[in-house]
């Protein structure tokens, strides 16, 4: 299969603009700005996992507590709402760790303010 250079214009997506039709990004839109596309993308991504990772946090405590009190003595029940707990703080410790690193590598990278949750939780 031969691809043209009129089948690819084709295929692409076109914006319209003041001048006509253009390609998205910074070679097709003069004012874009990739980077601060790529930010944006990965401060909703980072934040909405971070969120996430809270709510299964909260899920796993209050369950375990529950389980707990429901067990009635049992030591094996006991031991298993424990593990839960457990299981649900250690991942909220790796979920805090990977954020500060994150956040780190970006201010590294020249990207700061790339873990801004305030700004995701208020596009949301």
């Amino acid at each position: 299969m031969k691809v043209t250079k009129q089948k690819l214009m084709a295929s692409l997506p076109l914006f319209p603009t003041d001048e006509g039709f253009s390609l998205p990004g910074t070679l097709g839109e003069p004012n874009g700005n990739a980077p601060t596309l790529l930010a944006q993308v990965l401060s909703a991504a980072i934040g909405v996992l971070t969120i996430v990772a809270a709510i299964f946090f909260v899920f796993k405590l209050v369950s375990g507590a529950i389980a707990i009190i429901s067990a009635g003595g049992d030591t094996g029940k006991i031991a298993k709402a424990r593990s839960d707990i457990t299981t649900g703080l250690v991942g909220l410790v790796v979920v805090v760790t990977a954020m500060i690193l994150a956040g780190f590598i970006f201010t590294l990278l020249g990207i700061p303010g790339i873990l801004n949750l305030g700004q995701v939780i208020g596009t949301l």
